[in-house]
């Protein structure tokens, strides 16, 4: 997938940057910032500390989704899939578990996925010569003897395993710079804060918070019913805890800065501190906060938790000297995007069941709007359209650009150069959020608006199926209604005849994504009958159906691919007959049927043609 990153508007290639935990809070804000600075980012994420929500908000921003890998970076499997097929320049490691008392109660987990899965990431990146990393560390790892503010010289020490390990992925990355040549910055954060001013990313935690902003902003939603407040009492100025919140925009630029500098600096490990430089309280957060959701926020003091420091701010001094950095964001605005990004979030952000790929080139305008009309027009609205425009030579995506904003829930998408139809698909795939793959080409029309609720209730009645298609008609050119095509409907015909022939319009299947993710995607090598060969390898792993009605009008186009290519479909669908002999009954009929019908004239196979459909 990394030929789709194309090349930047200059037509300099772009460096492509492997953003590990890039779905996460920090990860997601740092992909959109890469991305908008002219770098192809690369995103690997297990997803459990966050959720497919936060790809489709990157898309919202970026009218796109980077190439995203769900796994482990525990994986080296994987991650040697991803080093083979991509030109990577660097990597920016955020993937780590970081709830404290988690990592006290189970630092076993701990220890095999934030210590564990980095050293997996270091030796591939070792085997693949990839030596530039930006490493998220942690100001939890400064020894609270340290005089205030801390400095990156200032002794190091943790109290628990969450701050020892990152202590020890440190001293490991020293060393692959001593020995190995290295070349590493570790941005150690203080306390991040806020959300993107889009509202579309922010901080979500999954269950509790463990944060004091998120805590916050949960009992200002209703959400919780009370602040805990951890001692009043310290020697401080209002006796609560005194900490260091940094936006976070500012901390994703540092990590931009950081990277541009590893360009220009020689082999190195660089500690640098990445905070506001003052600290505030936590009653002052909760005053500000109040003021600005204009809610009280009731709170409850409880005794002190051990091990909690009274103060702790950063010296920042190091951050500006080398990249030109400081902190620029008022807590005030920083409290603000991220109580907008709470209210957005609860009220919309809500990831569409379907996902619909609709790839395109140089479409007829009346067409294509035909097409997308016939999708929004459906009763069920829980979608997303991604629109993949194949590099269009003409003007009809620009001369109908009002119907494509009209809708926040179409996606369009522009590869840099032409993919062809498969790897259109596949890059459409990636980027879908749905737990449910639709398909719609630009000539065709789904001419019943119950189209995705009649699909959508029989695959959540029925688990077990993989692929589910619906009857249809062909259209001529001017859209009148040539004949209605009969299908078979249950699983047991389907899979009586599809070696025979697809058994599926293309247009009109609704597939389970995890069928997608268990057989894979589209194969380039059956580039002109794609769609059947995936039917065939979905039918070896689920179960298959259509339903009778007549969902989609199928445009018959001279002009179309299908036409263009129909003798090397025949060729390719013979092949694929061979190739699923063992998978499907009726094999020997079928290919003696089938022989003649793709060697012999056109006459004849056609007449072949109705005795195999039989």
């Amino acid at each position: 997938m990394d030929s789709l990153n194309g090349t930047s508007n200059e037509g300099t290639y772009k460096k492509t940057i492997l953003i590990t935990g890039g779905a996460g809070y920090i990860g997601s804000h740092a992909v959109v910032l890469f991305e908008q600075a002219g770098y192809s980012t690369i995103i690997i994420d297990n997803l459990s500390n966050s959720s497919k929500d936060v790809l489709s908000g990157i898309r919202k921003i970026l009218g796109y989704t980077p190439v995203f890998h769900s796994g482990d970076i525990a994986d080296i499997e994987l991650l040697r899939e991803i080093f083979t097929n991509n030109t990577i320049d660097a990597v920016v490691h955020f993937a780590s578990y970081k709830a404290i008392g988690e990592s006290c109660q189970n630092p076993f987990l701990y220890y095999r996925n934030n210590f564990s899965g980095s050293l997996a990431l270091f030796e591939v990146m070792e085997e693949f010569n990839i030596k530039k990393l930006i490493f998220s560390s942690s100001a939890s790892i400064y020894d609270s003897s340290n005089p205030l503010p801390w400095k990156e010289d200032g002794k190091l020490h943790a109290i628990h395993p969450y701050g020892n390990i990152k202590i020890s992925i440190e001293y490991s990355l020293e060393n692959l710079v001593k020995y190995q040549n290295w070349n590493v910055i570790s941005l150690r954060y203080f306390n991040p804060i806020g959300a993107h001013s889009s509202g579309y990313i922010g901080e979500n935690p999954q269950g509790v918070p463990n944060n004091l902003l998120p805590y916050i902003l949960d009992v200002a939603m209703g959400k919780r019913e009370v602040l805990g407040i951890f001692g009043n009492d310290y020697n401080t100025r209002d006796g609560t805890c005194i900490r260091d919140y940094i936006d976070i925009n500012d901390l994703v630029r540092a990590h931009l800065l950081a990277y541009q500098y590893l360009g220009d600096s020689g082999f190195g490990f660089q500690p640098i501190n990445i905070g506001a430089g003052m600290g505030r309280s936590v009653f002052e957060i909760i005053k500000i906060a109040e003021q600005v959701t204009q809610r009280s926020i009731p709170k409850k003091i409880f005794p002190r938790r051990d091990g909690d420091l009274p103060e702790f701010f950063a010296d920042t001094q190091l951050a500006y000297k080398l990249l030109s950095w400081q902190s620029s964001i008022p807590i005030t605005e920083s409290i603000q995007t991220a109580w907008n990004y709470k209210i957005f979030s609860n009220k919309i952000m809500t990831t569409p069941l379907i996902s619909i790929v609709l790839p395109t080139y140089n479409p007829k305008k009346d067409w294509i709007i035909q097409s997308i009309e016939s999708v929004l027009s459906q009763s069920y609205q829980n979608f997303e359209l991604i629109i993949l425009d194949d590099c269009s030579t003409n003007s009809t995506l620009s001369e109908i650009a009002e119907l494509l904003k009209s809708d926040p829930r179409i996606v369009l998408i522009r590869n840099e150069k032409n993919m062809k139809l498969t790897h259109t698909l596949n890059y459409g795939i990636k980027s879908a959020v749905g737990k449910y793959i639709a398909r719609i080409d630009d000539d065709d029309i789904w001419c019943s608006p119950l189209k995705l609720e009649k699909q959508v209730q029989f695959m959540e009645a029925n688990p077990m199926y993989g692929l589910l298609g619906t009857g249809l008609r062909t259209i001529d050119e001017d859209g009148n209604i040539l004949e209605s095509i009969h299908v078979r409907i249950s699983d047991e015909e389907i899979r009586n005849n599809i070696l025979k022939d697809s058994q599926f319009a293309h247009a009109s299947v609704l597939i389970r994504s995890d069928a997608l993710n268990n057989v894979g995607v589209y194969d380039p090598e059956w580039n002109f009958v794609e769609d059947y060969e995936l039917w065939m390898r979905i039918g070896t792993k689920y179960k298959f159906s259509n339903l009778p009605d007549e969902f989609l009008s199928y445009r018959i186009n001279p002009n179309g691919v299908s036409k263009k290519n129909e003798g090397k479909q025949k060729r390719m669908s013979l092949e694929l007959t061979w190739k699923f002999k063992d998978k499907y009954p009726h094999f020997i009929t079928i290919m003696l049927l089938k022989i003649p019908y793709v060697f012999l004239p056109k006459k004849l196979s056609l007449y072949i043609l109705k005795i195999i459909k039989r």
